[in-house]
């Protein structure tokens, strides 16, 4: 096969051609350093601007604070008032803790008030009152602290009763009303706890009837099947129990958010204390529809200013001190030599045993809906546990209970429950009815 020659035509047009591929190789290469070149540069200005722009925000915002700081445009109190108010907070808050002379500062800060004829109602007044009562407390100046409260207690409650409160400072005092009364009910001293359960109850009544006023939803009549009520876990569910059970509420299901006074988790609060020491003071009732009517307010409201669980173990205990009430009046009634004597010794029985039944089958519920692993489930599956081997004391399910209970409380380091468990299971039997 012959070889073909190139022309010196041919070669100069391929050195020509060459010399322009390495031409446009070495302007690309320039273009490339160009344009980086180029980008770097864009990216310092960039970052000089960002600079600037946090170094000039950051001394605005040091210098606007300095002007807030003496001006305080949101301040509700005057400027004598917040000095003094200033000097009480950093007193019970700073390393050298000193409550007595915050107390001091917070008592002349209510001292300026007056002088400034601040209205008594002002919730800016009473939660100045509120810090002079929480500096007793930390003082352990307990019988100050007490009377701070009453005197406010009584203060508020009158001009609610009276309808002296401006309509747009009323929940707040209500809120107010309620958390001073619950305090007090916190704080009774022997032998007064019916007289600050009276107290107690009044408040919450008015407060009932306020938000019933604007809720008929929450105004149930009749018994409430509180197995159906711990079922309203959706929307769905909720707004069908509405319709077959609360007609007159159909108003409540137009609505996409509910503004719930904000009050209502005070008043779930107060009425779970009430319901807790009326277990051991008043009729088992009482306890009962208190408890289960706060459930049904947290299911429909989806809140829970106490956890259900807590809720669900105290009314399931409620049940129980209910059936050892009716147990001891029909322990009380002595011999059924008449035929009113057997009827009645029969119905407290027969009603004794429901309740029984009732508190089981809410600990079994409990232990159900709470299986999980944190220390909350562990409680309730450790006290469930434990409450239905003493409902069943004296037959077979009880060990296994009472064993059960046990685990679960070791597991999670329940000493106080495992003290209970054990004095179910060791002490000898004359002593556990001691």
């Amino acid at each position: 096969m012959a070889l073909r020659r190139t022309s010196p035509s041919a070669k100069f047009t391929q050195a020509s051609n060459l010399d322009a591929m390495l031409g446009d190789c070495i302007m690309n290469r320039k273009q490339k350093e160009e344009q980086r070149f180029r980008e770097h540069m864009e990216a310092q200005r960039r970052k000089r601007k960002w600079s600037t722009y946090i170094t000039s925000s950051v001394a605005l915002l040091l210098a606007t604070s300095g002007i807030l700081y003496l001006w305080q445009p949101w301040n509700p109190f005057s400027t004598e008032v917040s000095r003094h108010l200033r000097k009480g907070l950093w007193l019970e808050t700073s390393k050298n803790i000193d409550y007595l002379k915050a107390l001091e500062h917070y008592q002349n800060a209510l001292r300026q008030c007056k002088k400034e004829q601040m209205d008594n109602l002002d919730p800016r007044y009473t939660g100045i009152v509120l810090k002079i009562a929480e500096m007793y407390e930390k003082l352990q100046m307990v019988d100050r602290q007490r009377e701070v409260y009453q005197r406010l207690s009584d203060f508020l409650f009158a001009k609610l009763v009276n309808d002296e409160v401006p309509p747009e400072w009323k929940d707040k005092v209500i809120q107010r009303d309620l958390v001073v009364a619950t305090r007090l009910a916190t704080l009774a001293p022997a032998g007064q706890t019916k007289r600050v359960m009276q107290e107690l109850w009044e408040r919450m009544d008015y407060a009932e009837q306020q938000t019933v006023a604007k809720f008929p939803v929450l105004h149930v009549r009749g018994e409430l099947d509180i197995m159906e009520v711990l079922q309203l876990d959706s929307w769905s569910a909720k707004k069908k129990f509405i319709e077959q059970h609360l007609p007159q509420a159909k108003k409540f299901l137009s609505q996409w958010s509910v503004a719930w006074p904000c009050y209502t988790e005070d008043l779930v609060r107060a009425r779970d204390l009430y319901a807790t020491l009326a277990m051991f003071t008043a009729p088992g009732d009482v306890a009962v529809k208190v408890l289960q009517s706060n459930i049904f307010f947290m299911k429909i409201a989806g809140q829970e200013p106490i956890k259900m669980s807590t809720a669900l173990l105290n009314l399931a205990s409620a049940y129980y001190f209910k059936s050892e009430q009716h147990e001891a009046r029909s322990a009380l009634a002595g011999d059924t030599d008449t035929l009113e004597k057997q009827m009645f010794v029969e119905h407290e029985k027969t009603e004794a045993q429901k309740a029984r039944d009732m508190s089981a089958r809410l600990y079994r519920a409990i232990i159900s809906r709470y299986q999980g692993q944190d220390e909350d489930s562990g409680v309730c599956q450790a006290m469930s546990l434990y409450s239905l081997g003493v409902l069943n004391k004296g037959q077979k399910e009880a060990e296994t209970y009472f064993s059960r209970a046990r685990e679960v409380a070791a597991e999670h380091g329940l000493v106080q429950v495992m003290d209970k468990i054990d004095n179910e299971t060791l002490l000898p039997a004359p002593l556990q009815q001691v």
